[in-house]
């Protein structure tokens, strides 16, 4: 009885260390180091042999290396900013997959878009989204990515509110080969993070905004109101704000109403 008791407990300690070993192993992550180069156990996603990649990541491009911002159509928006990932590997013909980690992120949209860029495979994706945090939904996030393959890298991009301290993490798998597919192994993955270490700022808040040039309303989503009138919601009068969004004062406005020189309309 007491030797079949010992069995158990060896075997049930066996299990539990299999067990273990194998959360240890599905947990395998790896921070990339700004610059560093960081190996990644894959397949060669042409002969499908296997083989070790090696990765650099960068959030501003690295000297010498092809991939140049000034390739990139990217649009500013007021209240966002942009984050970015210069990806680099050495061998054009390493299999992997990657993914996106951002906090409060949700409504996934994706184009693709045809670009005269001069990137090796066409076109660029483009994915709209949108953060919610404090109960306002920043509707104008923005994603690009495209690969520069003959040239050994790619480019991730992400257009966020200004001041996000949330996660956003960029992440590599490697890939093996089943049943004739490339499939990702999740076991095992890369992450760059963009926003480690960020330290709090203070969000746009919405409303008036005064400059050298006048005064705009910003809206919850980052962007000016323009073209249209706008209530103020603690005097309840009526302003009208043009299309570079400032503020109409003593003029008629495109509707043919009037406001004087403080903006309000006249009735």
């Amino acid at each position: 009885m007491k030797k079949q008791f010992k069995r158990l407990a060896a075997f049930a300690a066996a299990m539990m260390m299999t067990a273990l070993l194998a959360i240890t192993a599905y947990a395998e992550t790896t921070i990339a180091v700004e610059g560093v180069k960081v190996p990644l156990s894959t397949v060669n996603r042409n002969t499908h042999e296997a083989m070790i990649g090696q990765f650099t990541f960068s959030k501003t491009p690295i000297p010498g290396k092809p991939l140049l911002e000034s390739e990139v159509p990217l649009e500013e928006v007021a209240g966002y900013e942009w984050k970015r990932v210069y990806m680099y590997f050495d061998d054009h013909d390493t299999g992997f997959t990657y993914a996106r980690d951002i906090d409060n992120a949700k409504d996934w949209g994706q184009q693709l878009i045809e670009s005269d860029l001069g990137l090796s495979h066409g076109p660029y994706h483009v994915q709209n989204f949108t953060i919610t945090s404090n109960n306002i939904d920043y509707t104008q996030c923005m994603y690009i990515n495209a690969e520069y393959r003959d040239k050994g890298g790619m480019f991730y991009f992400f257009r966020v509110p200004i001041g996000f301290t949330g996660k956003i993490n960029f992440i590599v798998h490697p890939t093996k080969y089943e049943d004739g597919k490339r499939v990702s192994i999740k076991s095992s993955e890369i992450v760059f993070q963009l926003n480690d270490g960020v330290p709090p700022m203070p969000w746009v808040t919405p409303g008036w905004q005064q400059d050298a040039f006048g005064w705009r309303v910003l809206n919850p989503d980052g962007s000016y109101v323009v073209n249209s009138w706008y209530q103020s919601p603690e005097s309840g009068m009526w302003y009208y704000m043009g299309a570079d969004g400032y503020m109409l004062t003593n003029t008629s406005t495109p509707d043919g109403l009037w406001v004087n020189e403080d903006g309000v309309r006249v009735p």
